[in-house]
């Protein structure tokens, strides 16, 4: 809780009190063992929408977090890629750490953001907004380094784009309107003219 910016739970404080929110702390089942909490599903979905905004007509693809991996007993069966993310200064560890398996052994990767070259793009950590919270967030990243957009950003995109259209479509229509006034004043009607 505290390396993202989050107070622990205290009497008296309340959901919106600054830096509380009660499903981004640790929680515990009813035996005390640690369940995800929002903020570790909140992650993975960011990651999953960016990939289908990013590969709308791309079919090959799955994105699956804790999952259990199903095979017959006499194969064995380990991911290629495991990413581990942590708050940070426990055990002197970075943030975030990627590892490849390489010839049954997985290899610690260097360099953030890390590139996957099965999938294309790479994935790091940046600072930024997502559902209204600021913090560290792991994002999809294109070959040039460039941040792939988030749902909210391409939103936000969208919404710039559509004004400037709706700017040059008034500009053109008050530019019509200009030369009509024109023509009317050399006794031409515009209207009559294909």
């Amino acid at each position: 809780g505290e390396e993202l910016g989050l107070k622990p739970f205290s009497p008296g404080r309340r959901v919106g009190d600054e830096g509380f929110h009660p499903g981004l702390i640790s929680n515990a089942d009813s035996d005390d063992t640690p369940v995800d909490n929002e903020l570790q599903n909140w992650i993975p979905n960011l990651l999953l929408l960016m990939l289908a905004m990013a590969w709308p007509e791309r079919t090959d693809w799955f994105f699956g977090v804790d999952m259990g991996l199903l095979r017959p007993r006499s194969t064995p069966c380990r991911p290629r890629w495991v990413l581990e993310s942590r708050g940070g200064s426990l055990c002197q560890r970075p943030p975030l750490e990627m590892y490849r398996l390489e010839n049954g052994t997985y290899q610690q990767l260097t360099g953030e953001p890390f590139w996957l070259p099965e999938v294309g793009l790479a994935l790091g950590r940046e600072r930024g907004r997502y559902l209204g919270y600021e913090r560290d967030w792991l994002y999809w990243y294109d070959a040039a380094g460039n941040r792939l957009p988030t749902p909210e950003e391409s939103i936000g995109q969208q919404q710039v784009i559509a004004a400037q259209e709706r700017s040059r479509a008034e500009q053109e229509r008050e530019r019509a309107e200009k030369l009509a006034v024109k023509l009317r004043a050399l006794g031409i009607d515009p209207d009559a003219l294909e």
